[in-house]
């Protein structure tokens, strides 16, 4: 399932890892309240104790978040994903794919037969997997957003308003 991206010495390094997905104008986020302080964030996390490879642990924490699939049915998902580009921050690896990517990922766990807990049905696209997600108060991503590929801060008066609506 996974392929060896990495060589053998900066493998043994890593303590986590995740997948980020771009089309170079726009990121694929999601909205993590459970962390120690609510943020947005990519997809992925720690390494299991089973795990030698970050590609590994970066697509198991990645399918775990966007839909809720349990690690035995990831090991059985043959997924043809091969990154981008490869980002080594510290000992945690970040994988970066395109949004055709995450449509192929789509594609395969359809042909899978995969249901995801976040979704009545499967999204079938990108609109799909960000508008039709279940709103799952126990999902460590509640929802998903898409962010400037750029780096940008949200303005203070804007978050404000945000928490307004949602009174």
């Amino acid at each position: 399932m996974f392929c060896s991206c990495l060589p053998k010495k900066d493998k043994t390094l890593y303590t986590g890892a995740g997948c980020l997905f771009t089309n170079g104008v726009h990121t694929l986020a999601g909205y993590q309240p459970r962390k120690y302080e609510s943020t947005i964030s990519g997809f992925g996390g720690k390494k299991e104790p089973e795990e030698t490879d970050p590609f590994q642990t970066a697509v198991r924490e990645t399918l775990e978040e966007l839909f809720g699939l349990h690690k035995d049915i990831i090991k059985a998902i043959q997924l043809p994903l091969k990154p981008k580009r490869i980002i080594q921050n510290g000992s945690y690896h970040v994988y970066v794919f395109t949004f055709a990517d995450l449509e192929q990922v789509l594609y395969t766990l359809h042909e899978a037969g995969v249901s995801s807990p976040y979704y009545l049905y499967l999204p079938n696209n990108i609109p799909d997997l960000i508008f039709h997600r279940r709103v799952d108060s126990d999902a460590e991503i509640r929802s998903l957003c898409l962010l400037p590929a750029e780096s940008a801060i949200i303005s203070k008066e804007f978050l404000e308003d945000m928490n307004k609506i949602l009174v």
